[in-house]
């Protein structure tokens, strides 16, 4: 009776996506606004690099151990290269944030399998400046307080 149940309710969620896929309001249309890199992207993030209004995009690139910028320009996206984004570490997380508060984003990058990486943006170079934050980021685990926030 279990088994059978269970097989009922298998059966209708995949049904039911196969219904929700065939009526599904979305539409592919990277290759119209030039995002047609390959790769499985690990951590997409929208944010306006360049302040003039249009979200860009970054994202990681799983297996391929990268971090690539797209600039929006007027809905069509140009990767931009050598700007001192990691090409080599497994990167999982990307936080876009002004933490040096000189108005232009920063970037915070973590992953599994390597260091935290802290990307200062000067001028449109990202230069990673851990030291200057007080913390040791060879460490597994390193302990971050947010503002506000209470030891335990």
């Amino acid at each position: 009776m279990r088994r059978n149940i269970c097989l009922a309710v298998c059966w209708c969620a995949l049904a039911w996506s196969n219904v929700t896929w065939a009526q599904s309001p979305f539409e592919e249309i990277g290759a119209q606004v030039g995002l047609t890199e390959p790769g499985q992207a690990g951590c997409p993030r929208w944010f306006d690099f360049e302040g003039d209004g249009d979200l860009d995009l970054l994202r990681t690139i799983r297996y391929n151990n990268a971090v690539e910028l797209y600039l929006n320009e007027a809905g069509q996206f140009t990767r931009l290269d050598e700007i001192g984004l990691p090409t080599d570490s497994d990167i999982q997380s990307v936080v876009p944030v002004d933490f040096d508060r000189d108005g232009d984003v920063d970037l915070f990058l973590g992953g599994y399998h390597t260091n935290l990486l802290f990307m200062v943006n000067e001028g449109g170079q990202f230069v990673e400046r851990a030291e200057g934050l007080r913390f040791d980021r060879h460490q597994r685990r390193p302990r971050l307080f947010l503002a506000g926030s209470r030891r335990r």
